[in-house]
């Protein structure tokens, strides 16, 4: 991905207008300042309802509604950028600007449609609270990553419409359906790696001891584990601002299973890395000693009936058993690689499902869970 963050955006540009908000005559608005926020285009025309399909758990799902022309319209050309009249702090003005686009009153029919079809699939799916918090983050997630050099954040209803959004996009509309729901959500924003994500409640110490479990918005990723570094091959380390989005109490009880999901993939990584120097040091010695043996064998073929010929087939046939022993010891370490593989492999591509993934870890890699 290529995380874009918005506040340094916008702080260049508000810090500009305080200077020319001193001028004389200039209106200052109530709380000191302007957030982006939708005006309807009653002139806009209807757009076409985007056709969604995405996984989760063992089922192909869709997603297609329509949205009100006028509020769309509205949200693509909204000024994205914060005007400030008076001094404010950084976490107030940025979670402000982020809260005014999630909960922008135009927005309000988009979310209730959408979420009526997610409500529709938990019953019929018979999800429990867990459950469904994964179905609205598996959407969210498969939605196809794009980002805009310099362009605010969307509105969620844009990045809906346009079928595409960057890590703030995405976070904003997945931190909107969730808050609607009623679970306990924030907005981590990490300004200095210029990404953002979103924090669940959850048991335990959670995200750096936050309280809430990790969501990365921008691909598919387990509940609770955050990438182990982004494009480029940014690693998030600095404290994220917690901006929290609506009043929920629902949390993630479920994060003992996608963290031992994470061990055992790093279990599995790290058993193949360690065995890989013996698999190479076995396959070369295999290769001399079979090289050994057809030497062996053509030499055999060339002498007549006598000792020597017969004390070099008792030597090929005592090098033959050998040969026959590494081979098997190999093809043993080649299997135990590759069931390590197979373990990561299963673990990175049903990251859609987490009850399905621990169940398969449980009856196909059971050691490598934590006890």
């Amino acid at each position: 991905m290529t995380p874009r963050h918005l506040a340094g955006f916008l702080l260049l540009i508000t810090l500009c207008l305080i200077a020319a908000g001193c001028i004389g005559g200039v209106l200052t608005p109530a709380g000191g300042v302007v957030y982006p926020h939708i005006v309807p285009d009653p002139g806009a025309t209807t757009p076409q309802p985007p056709e969604y399909t995405f996984k989760f758990q063992e089922t192909t799902f869709s997603s297609s509604i329509q949205v009100d022309g006028p509020a769309y319209a509205g949200a693509v050309h909204a000024n994205k950028t914060v005007l400030l009249y008076k001094e404010m702090p950084d976490q107030e003005w940025i979670g402000g600007s982020y809260l005014a686009e999630i909960n922008d009153p135009a927005q309000t029919t988009f979310y209730q449609q959408l979420l009526a079809g997610f409500r529709d699939a938990k019953e019929r799916h018979h999800l429990d609270s867990d459950a469904y918090l994964e179905l609205i983050t598996a959407f969210v997630q498969q939605i196809p990553y794009k980002s805009v050099d310099g362009a605010g954040a969307k509105f969620p209803i844009q990045t809906y419409q346009d079928q595409a959004g960057d890590c703030d996009d995405k976070s904003l509309l997945l931190a909107a359906l969730l808050s609607a729901e009623n679970y306990n959500v924030s907005l981590l924003v990490f300004p200095a790696e210029e990404h953002m994500a979103i924090g669940v409640n959850c048991s335990g110490e959670g995200y750096q001891k936050s309280g809430y479990a990790f969501i990365e918005a921008t691909n598919l990723s387990y509940v609770g584990v955050p990438p182990e570094t982004l494009e480029g091959g940014v690693v998030l380390r600095s404290a994220p601002l917690i901006v929290r989005v609506g009043n929920g109490t629902e949390g993630f009880t479920q994060i003992d299973k996608t963290s031992a999901i994470a061990s055992a993939r790093d279990s599995a990584d790290q058993q193949a890395q360690a065995l890989a120097p013996t698999l190479n040091d076995q396959k070369i010695a295999l290769a001399s000693a079979g090289q050994i043996l057809n030497q062996q064998y053509a030499a055999i073929a060339t002498m007549t009936a006598g000792k020597a010929r017969q004390d070099l087939a008792d030597q090929y046939n005592q090098d033959l058993v050998r040969y026959q022993q590494q081979e098997a010891d190999y093809n043993a370490s080649v299997d135990r690689y590759n069931h390590y593989g197979s373990v990561h492999n299963y673990i990175i591509t049903h990251q859609y499902d987490r009850e399905g993934t621990y169940r398969w870890l449980q009856n196909n890699a059971p050691t490598l869970l934590p006890v």
